[in-house]
């Protein structure tokens, strides 16, 4: 144990170790603090270090993305239906991309991303036993039940991230774990499957098939029935899980083929896209004003029995579009959307045209990407404190992996212990 490297941390390690927090800290409490500390990390090195930072081509990349995505929120705010909030939305979103910048800094070596797969990992084991044994006890470790109707929510107290993190997360950890434990990527596979069954959202999933998918065409034949082995199980522990059950089964009765019984297949997503549809219209050019979609809800809203506005039968509101790109297009308009496509555009683009080494350094961080930006996911926008840093932490370290280096993997192991 290398109790000096403790006691005097370099910069790099105190990066990955604040990007591993904003994994770590996204359930239990918020990754708002470790991507502060990373915000001030990353002014500290534009001050003495802003040559060779600003030289950095995964830095210059990070800068264009963040323009394409900034740019539109900044028009957005004069229009906005409060256009102070906006503005303060926009302030946070700029102060976690600087934090970007440090997570680049201390992400360019193979070895730190290495050291952050494996974390992750671990923390991933965490919350997949913690869940089980809520599952299993009615509480977790910390003390937190069930949902009222039997529903797993584990370290995430009160809402039901749990599978969707997981499915955003597993390709990091599939990739750790295939390059000595096979099995132990295949218990991943499995464990995290089962708890997007008794978490029961479909859209979670949807997430973790496409996490498979992607895996399975990254790994030898001889590997393949192994992952099918565990997709059977999978599917095995849905007779486990009644809300999903039900679920599935609505997906597959689609009745009539009225409005209604789509809305009903699709858990009300119908209405609250109509209402989208409606901001946009209204809006084309800037939207209703970044994290403003709650607030113009009932504005927009037009059904009668919308459960969704304010005194409707949920107790919960339209607190965003239930898609990613629709709800970045509500906001802050076609100029947003577009941003956005050019955004991912370029990223592709980056990535393919990297040296194969650097591709694979890259794979599990841009895969994780491509997963919690998928065209058809419906839990969560990205503009929100819960959400936005872990994307941001993929987007950088694939950027980094895409620039990177090969580090001493030994040395910075060394140096990490404890």
């Amino acid at each position: 144990m290398n109790w000096q490297g403790i006691r005097n941390p370099t910069l790099v390690q105190v990066g990955a170790f604040l990007a591993l927090m904003v994994v770590v800290m996204m359930p239990i409490i918020s990754p708002r603090l470790p991507s502060v500390l990373l915000g001030l990390m990353s002014g500290w090195l534009i001050w003495t270090q802003r040559t060779s930072l600003l030289a950095s081509t995964a830095v210059r990349r990070l800068m264009g993305v963040f323009a394409l995505l900034w740019i539109p929120m900044l028009l957005s705010i004069p229009t906005s239906f409060d256009p102070r909030y906006s503005a303060m939305v926009a302030f946070a979103v700029a102060f976690y991309t600087l934090g970007g910048l440090a997570v680049i800094h201390a992400l360019r070596g193979d070895a730190q991303r290495l050291w952050l797969a494996k974390w992750i990992t671990i923390a991933m084991i965490v919350w997949i036993a913690d869940g089980m044994i809520q599952y299993l006890f009615g509480k977790d470790l910390l003390g937190y039940p069930l949902t009222v109707d039997g529903r797993l929510t584990g370290v995430f107290h009160g809402s039901l991230p749990l599978s969707g993190t997981l499915a955003i997360l597993l390709p990091i950890s599939a990739w750790h774990m295939l390059r000595k434990h096979p099995l132990g990527a295949l218990a991943m596979f499995i464990g995290c499957g089962i708890v997007a069954v008794l978490v029961a959202t479909r859209n979670a999933l949807m997430l973790m098939v496409i996490a498979a998918g992607g895996t399975w065409l990254r790994l030898p034949r001889r590997n393949w029935l192994v992952l099918g082995v565990a997709a059977l199980v999978i599917a095995g522990a849905i007779s486990l899980s009644p809300s999903l059950k039900e679920r599935l089964e609505r997906t597959a009765d689609i009745g009539t083929m009225t409005f209604q019984e789509y809305d009903h297949i699709l858990s009300g997503r119908l209405t609250i896209w109509k209402t989208a549809t409606h901001m946009i219209i209204d809006r084309p050019f800037t939207g209703v004003g970044i994290g403003m979609f709650a607030v113009a809800y009932d504005h927009y809203s037009t059904r009668p029995d919308d459960p969704f506005r304010t005194g409707g039968a949920l107790r919960f509101g339209g607190f965003h579009a239930h898609n990613v790109y629709m709800s970045i297009a509500a906001e802050t308009g076609w100029t947003g959307l577009l941003g956005i496509i050019v955004a991912f555009v370029l990223c592709v683009k980056w990535y393919y045209a990297a040296p194969l080494s650097r591709r694979e350094q890259a794979w599990p961080f841009a895969f994780g990407l491509l997963i919690a930006v998928f065209p058809l996911s419906s839990e969560y926008g990205i503009y929100k404190h819960s959400i936005y840093p872990i994307v941001l932490l993929l987007l950088c370290a694939t950027l980094a992996a895409l620039e990177g280096k090969i580090a001493d993997a030994k040395k910075f192991a060394d140096e990490s212990q404890g």
